[in-house]
C-alpha cells in the first residue's frame, strides 16, 4: 500500500513493523506519540481531514462502501466526524478510537 510506504518513511517507522495492521483492525494500538502521527498521516494522504478539523464523511464512508455498508459506516462517522484533541494528532488518534468504540460490523 503506497500510503502506508510514504507514512512508514516519513516518520521512520520500520518496514517490519505491525503498526498499520494494528490501527486498521483495532488490534491493541497504543497513544504514543508514533501511533498518533501515523494515523495523522493516513488521514491526511487520503485526504480524510476537512480545512476545517473535522472528518470528511463523504470521503471515508466512500472508501469503506466498497466492503461494508455505507449506512452503518455514516452513522459511526456522525458520531465521530468532529474529533477533540490539542493537536492534530491528537484528534485523529481520538476519531479513530471513537470509530472502533462505536463499530457495529466486523472488519
Amino acid at each position: 500500500m503506497k500510503v502506508t510506504k510514504k507514512c512508514y518513511n516519513q516518520l521512520n517507522i520500520s518496514y517490519e513493523s505491525d503498526l498499520v495492521e494494528r490501527v486498521i483492525y483495532n488490534r491493541n494500538f497504543s497513544d504514543d506519540p508514533t501511533t498518533k502521527e501515523f494515523i495523522n498521516c493516513l488521514l491526511v494522504e487520503f485526504n480524510v481531514w476537512e480545512s476545517d478539523g473535522v472528518i470528511n464523511r463523504d470521503v471515508v464512508v466512500n472508501f469503506m462502501a466498497q466492503q461494508y455498508d455505507p449506512v452503518k459506516v455514516r452513522s459511526i462517522l456522525n458520531k465521530c466526524f468532529r474529533p477533540t484533541g490539542a493537536t492534530q494528532e491528537d484528534k485523529a488518534y481520538n476519531y479513530i478510537r471513537c470509530f472502533f468504540d462505536h463499530l457495529t460490523f466486523e472488519l
